[in-house]
């Protein structure tokens, strides 16, 4: 009888040995190599107590740990096995996602032969690996073992031992451990509670908080495990302003797995109150024990973290600067025009030394939609001398601050809007699925808009004492509850043109200084009079961009405010109520005017009622619950919550 070994290679790997043994003329293929030589694993199917180790053959999948086990029985004729020796080994994963290096086992001790695993019980030797555990890394794994035995031959000597090597052996292992696969394609979600408003109330008299009512926030995650068994699962739920300290944590014990774990999140945080609209991050873990060592999983980076950057002030970031305005040098055309917003400073770091694979920053308007979003490799950094690397990270990590153009398009209401920033690491060969992981997302909001108005002193001087400047202020920030500021300085910047429609004039006046513009925000006027022209409307109003860069310009018509003064007016209430005219253009998205009510300074012309002050008495709860009643210029309640919507304040309630 004689054997023939032939070996053959796959994609760099040796496969199976095949040994041919030639019988007369029949072609004989064992299989799994040598007859005498065969090797399976031991593992355990189900964690749950008094449940023994199970046979796996090559080809198999299984979790958790698991021991090789070689029975070496030498074929007959040819003796009587006195020892056996594994004399090499090797495991290796079979990958082409990652550099793949060869591991060992470790040392293989004889044991007893167990007929339940399969293993004869006469003339053999059993050689068993301590059990190991490959929890932290799923795949199919190559195990070769070249083994060495000794058989007593029973000839005399010096023929009575004879050493034989047969061929290697091998096996492939499946490891299918603990993995967690997420209901949703992003870990975040948003959160509207619906409210229900309180019936009204007696002034002064505090308004419990409104009754929340649906809806809920859904969670569904499929637990993958080859092993039976329970796993501890742990809901971490974050604000995207903070994604290190969680509002709310979870922990479900004795989840099955295999399995789907679902449950629905009402709102509530510990302490019985309802979460605030906004974005929501979450992280999901599992852990389980298989039996004795723990596997672990989560839908997060174990290794990659976005971090809020802080100031000079050791104070956090939590805004995208207003940058500017790009008109793409095309000033009659607005359709290409864009925001430019400086994201900053955010900081990247890795345990690991390795950049971020990929990342985006999405865009969520007031209403809390996505309507945009940008690759970060293709956003310049003014950290790093506007190179486009915002996914560098390091274990100390990398600080970055990226300017974002915003299609003037996308950004037509009026509030807050987020810039949400999510990036993913670069673990794959780390991670035990081989899944590109994301950390936990990071929120930069718009500053909130604000109005800014500014007086044009240097080309107008009158323009200070012929407005009552404390009453303009209390109408749009006591009254109006809207973030007013009016700037008693002179503007400083260049002197510029600015044109006006029907009737068409143009006028002069002073741009913002650079000092000023940064300290200003959208929703910006700069107001002065105008001596020339009879016209019967209280002013004129050019919004231009309502930008610091390109602010509106009010101009009040003297000879309008003058001239339809009545007998017994104070013509320093008719300047007032023309300029809050004008600027409610500025606030009011919708420019149409009110039409209906008598004394209401939304009418589009000059009323005698300008000059005796306010006449609209109007009665509403503020957001402290408390219920207030004020005199107002405006006539109803309608013509403050459309302004306040249009900034992104919360609105009073009748």
């Amino acid at each position: 009888m004689k054997r023939f070994a032939l070996q053959t290679k796959r994609e760099g790997g040796l496969t199976t040995l095949a040994i041919f043994t030639v019988l007369g003329a029949s072609l004989l293929c064992p299989s799994n190599a040598f007859a005498s030589v065969r090797m399976y694993a031991l593992w355990y199917p189900y964690t749950n107590s008094g449940q023994g180790a199970a046979v796996a053959h090559s080809g198999a999948t299984i979790g958790g740990q698991f021991a090789v086990r070689v029975v070496v029985q030498p074929e007959q004729g040819e003796g009587t096995i006195v020892s056996a020796s594994i004399i090499q080994q090797s495991i290796r994963e079979l990958t082409n996602v990652h550099p793949v290096t060869s591991g060992q086992l470790a040392e293989f001790q004889r044991v007893d032969p167990n007929p339940q695993y399969g293993d004869p019980t006469g003339n053999v030797v059993v050689l068993e690996s301590p059990f190991i555990n490959l929890a932290g890394h799923n795949g199919t794994y190559q195990i070769d073992v070249t083994v060495s035995y000794v058989v007593a031959t029973g000839n005399p000597p010096p023929n009575n031992w004879r050493t034989i090597n047969p061929p290697p052996v091998s096996m492939t292992l499946t490891m299918n451990n603990l993995v967690l696969v997420d209901s949703r394609s992003e870990p975040y979600f948003v959160w509207k509670p619906l409210e229900v408003a309180p019936p009204p109330q007696p002034r002064n008299v505090l308004i419990e908080d409104p009754v929340p009512i649906g809806p809920t926030v859904p969670f569904s995650v499929q637990i993958q495990h080859a092993q039976s068994g329970v796993c501890t699962l742990r809901l971490e739920i974050f604000t995207s302003e903070n994604n290190q300290t969680p509002i709310l944590v979870k922990e479900f014990t004795n989840v099955p797995r295999p399995g789907v774990w679902q449950w629905e999140w009402d709102g509530k945080l510990a302490d019985g109150t309802t979460a605030p609209r906004g974005i929501y991050l979450y992280r999901l873990s599992a852990e389980a024990y298989v039996p004795t060592l723990p596997d672990r999983d989560s839908n997060r980076s174990a290794f990659l973290e976005s971090l809020r950057a802080y100031d000079e002030n050791n104070e956090p970031i939590l805004y995208a600067e207003y940058w500017g305005y790009d008109d793409k040098s095309t000033p009659e055309d607005e359709s290409d025009d864009e925001h430019l917003y400086f994201v900053r400073w955010y900081v990247l770091r890795d345990s690991l030394n390795t950049n971020a694979s990929s990342g985006r920053i999405w865009l969520f308007n007031p209403d809390l939609n996505p309507v945009y979003s940008w690759d970060m490799t293709a956003l310049r950094c003014l950290e790093h001398n506007e190179a486009t690397d915002g996914l560098r990270a390091d274990s100390t990590g990398i600080k970055h601050g990226v300017i974002v153009p915003v299609p003037v398009s996308v950004m037509p209401l009026g509030g807050d809007y987020r810039f949400l920033l999510q990036v993913k690491d670069d673990h794959v060969a780390y991670e035990k699925a081989h899944r590109l992981k994301p950390a936990l997302e990071l929120n930069a909001k718009t500053p909130r808009e604000a109005l800014h108005i500014w007086l044009d002193g240097r080309t107008d001087g009158d323009i200070r004492s012929r407005v009552n400047w404390d009453k303009v202020a209390e109408a749009f920030f006591w009254l109006a509850g809207l973030p007013a500021r009016v700037h008693r300085e002179d503007t400083a910047g260049n002197r510029e043109e600015r044109y006006f429609g029907a009737p068409f004039f143009k006028v002069d006046y002073h741009a913002l200084s650079d000092t000023q513009k940064r300290n200003s925000s959208k929703r910006t006027v700069i107001v002065q009079t105008r001596t020339s022209g009879q016209t019967t409307h209280p002013g004129a109003t050019q919004e231009g961009k309502l930008s610091p860069e390109n602010p509106a310009v009010s101009v009040i018509s003297t000879w309008s405010v003058e001239n339809f003064k009545p007998e017994g007016g104070d013509l320093r209430w008719g300047y007032t109520n023309a300029v809050i005219h004008e600027i409610t253009h500025v606030v009011m998205d919708d420019d149409t005017h009110c039409s209906s009510a008598s004394s209401c300074v939304w009418r589009e012309r000059i009323r005698p009622y300008f000059y005796f002050g306010w006449g609209n008495l109007l009665q509403f709860v503020k957001p402290d619950g408390v219920r207030w009643q004020y005199w107002s210029p405006w006539h109803s309640l309608d013509e403050i919550v459309t302004m306040q919507r249009n900034l992104g304040v919360p609105p009073y309630r009748p």
